[in-house]
């Protein structure tokens, strides 16, 4: 499973409401977690801000 994914779900959030804290986009977000598009550093802070995790935590193998 995504990092991503893991840390929005175990925060009880769907991809809508992470992605309107986050000021981001919802495909986009959707996008990331499926692995089509690599994320930028500036989406992984905020992603990582909004779930209260380190960009770190985000990135890497599982």
């Amino acid at each position: 499973m995504n990092r991503i994914r893991f840390y929005r779900e175990k925060a009880g959030l769907s991809i809508r409401q992470l992605a309107k804290r986050a000021g981001v986009h919802r495909s986009y977000l959707g996008q990331v977690e499926s692995g089509y598009y690599p994320a930028s550093t500036k989406f992984l802070a905020r992603i990582a801000k909004e779930l209260g995790v380190a960009i770190k935590d985000l990135i890497g193998k599982e």
